[in-house]
């Protein structure tokens, strides 16, 4: 392929050369692939690793290699320019029939047609009213104080000596904060919680709750349309009510428009923000001189910032909606892509330095963890409040924090702190 790091044309892919470009056939369905090097699965690490140790190994030789009939994107240009392309698509139907191919089909037809799996113009209209009302900055700067109320409630369990696993610390805090923001009260808190996780553990694929998948998704839609109802009736200082009064150059949200726009924020901003700070936690145990600069100075935010930089969630995938091009390759429509976040974050090209763990890092936001362009993480700045105000109890109550045993972290797909536990201590020195 010549050169393996190309000059892009700026959004980080180049117009195919006619020469290059190889044209697919019924008899050969990869030979756009031909002449990329095989790679490895960004999916799949070795037993006990953790996800940091694994995007540490990553080479960046080359924009791109491909596994077995998938193109996988590693460099941070290229990922740019297909994230900022709305004609790459997001393809949820397919990730969930992959990772959980017994669910109820109309569980996957349902979150096929959930905001985050929309595409269009539609899509588009329904992101820039929310944004410019219930996703704000300042919305969700009013939402701290309930963020630091639950953390510290969670914190109380934390026993005298410390030791606590940071798995069974932070897994209440994203669901709980998230369904009072909605709008719930704080009775209903432990059902819609314990209905989101039946959810998420159907799309993984667990035996025991794929066939109660279908009955979850149905109780979290009407839990959400009676919240819709009741906030008609009796507004609040919440993101129902935010979204009730939205309105713009686009006009308003009809009741479904709302209802999927605050279903996308639970299944977006529930599992994530809780694996985030799970792995933020063990990385800054590992490294208690940093945790000591986030109780002598407020660093928090950059602290996030680096810790989604370092440590993303899984890799994100796109699929053409037409041949489209990528460097030399013209990829058929359909075809998905796979965008490995652990390789682009730690490209060189785009960060100094970027094995090196540095709340003090110039450019860490530039990172692709919450995604890019038109599909940016709708949530970012809630989920980033979250995260900035658990630590921030944290902090304040545990000037201290070690690691107390070795972690355990689940070994494919998404991967997930499963034992991570740590030593809180609220002495300093």
């Amino acid at each position: 392929m010549g050169s393996s790091r190309e000059a892009s044309n700026g959004h980080g892919s180049t117009a195919p050369s006619p020469s290059r470009v190889r044209i697919v056939t019924d008899a050969d369905s990869t030979p756009w692939l031909d002449g990329l090097p095989e790679g490895a699965d960004p999916e799949q690490y070795e037993a006990g690793e953790c996800p940091w140790e694994k995007f540490a190994r990553a080479t960046h030789d080359t924009w791109g290699h491909r596994l077995n009939d998938v193109l996988v994107v590693s460099e941070h240009a290229t990922m740019k320019g297909i994230l900022s392309d709305r004609r790459f698509q997001q393809g949820m139907h397919a990730r969930i029939r992959r990772q959980a191919p017994d669910l109820d089909p109309r569980f996957v037809e349902r979150r096929r047609d959930a905001l985050l799996g929309r595409e269009g113009p539609d899509h588009i209209r329904m992101r820039r009213i929310a944004s410019k009302s219930a996703f704000t900055p300042k919305a969700a700067n009013r939402h701290r104080p309930l963020m630091q109320q639950v953390m510290n409630d969670l914190a109380d369990r934390i026993p005298d000596d410390g030791i606590y696993d940071a798995v069974q610390l932070v897994h209440d805090y994203p669901s709980t904060v998230i369904a009072q923001v909605l709008g719930s009260r704080p009775d209903e808190v432990t059902a819609f919680s314990s209905t989101v996780g039946t959810i998420f553990d159907a799309q993984r694929g667990i035996p025991e709750a794929v066939p109660k998948a279908w009955d979850a998704i149905v109780q979290l839609d009407a839990h959400i349309l009676d919240l819709v109802e009741r906030k008609r009736e009796q507004p609040g200082e919440d993101l129902i009510t935010d979204l009730l009064r939205a309105e713009s150059e686009d006009g308003v949200l009809s009741t479904q428009e709302v209802h999927d726009i605050a279903v996308a924020v639970v299944m977006a901003g529930t599992e994530t923000t809780r694996n985030a700070l799970t792995r933020g936690l063990q990385l800054l145990a590992e490294r208690p001189d940093i945790w000591q600069q986030l109780v002598d100075d407020d660093h928090l935010s950059a602290a996030v910032e680096e810790i989604l930089r370092f440590a993303p969630l899984a890799p994100l995938r796109r699929v053409p909606s037409e041949d489209l091009p990528v460097h030399d390759l013209l990829v058929p429509e359909g075809e998905v892509i796979v965008l490995d976040l652990g390789a682009a974050n730690r490209d060189p090209e785009a960060f100094d330095d970027p094995d090196t763990f540095r709340i003090d890092r110039a450019g860490s936001s530039k990172h692709f963890t919450l995604g890019h362009g038109h599909k940016y993480c709708l949530g970012a700045n809630l989920a980033k409040a979250e995260m900035v105000e658990a630590l921030r109890v944290l902090v304040g109550r545990f000037p201290r924090l070690e690691v107390a045993e070795p972690p355990v972290w689940s070994s494919k797909g998404q991967p997930r702190g499963q034992r991570v536990v740590l030593r809180f201590s609220s002495m300093q020195g």
